[in-house]
């Protein structure tokens, strides 16, 4: 997998180089070391909380906009017999969308991405609906979504999964 990513990341730069048209990407990186202690057990254990978190985004003139957020994990544990947690690495894709911006907003679908809820609080972590948070919610899978804002007034709108595997709701 490892050479098939280099090998389109290789592809896409000469492209680039060589087509006639105004892309921009930008790229980020962050880096998180964590874990957890659990006071029963007194064993250390990470449960996915070390990671370095690459992302990317695209915009071009033509209003084509896109986002991809890939998270490498390590996963530690002091006693993986007591925690239950696999020492080794892990890879997450986080969010994965492409839309286009339409003045009023940007339509898009993603494989993964954030809610409509994250364009009101910037998380969808804080939003509250019918008495119950939305932070699992702004979290979802196979988005389709609408969002803007004009003038301070944040509005959007969409349609997502919860679950990750399409075939286990049928």
């Amino acid at each position: 997998m490892k050479k098939t990513l280099l090998a389109l990341a290789v592809a896409s730069l000469s492209t680039s180089a060589f087509a006639d048209i105004s892309d921009s990407f930008s790229t980020s990186a962050t880096a998180g070391i964590g874990g957890y202690y659990d006071t029963v057990s007194e064993e250390l254990y990470d449960d996915w909380a070390t990671a370095l978190t690459v992302s990317t985004s695209f915009k071009n003139e033509a209003g084509v906009v896109g986002y991809l957020e890939v998270d490498l994990e390590l996963n530690w544990s002091t006693d993986e017999s007591v925690t239950g947690i696999q020492n080794g690495p892990g890879t997450d894709v986080d969010k994965a969308w492409i839309g286009y911006e339409t003045g009023f907003g940007v339509a898009s679908f993603g494989f993964e991405n954030d809610t409509a809820l994250d364009k009101v609080d910037g998380a969808g972590d804080f939003t509250y609906e019918f008495g119950s948070s939305a932070g699992d919610a702004s979290d979802a899978y196979n988005v389709v979504k609408f969002q803007g804002s004009t003038s301070g007034f944040a509005y959007g709108i969409s349609y997502f999964e919860t679950d990750d595997d399409s075939d286990a709701r049928r």
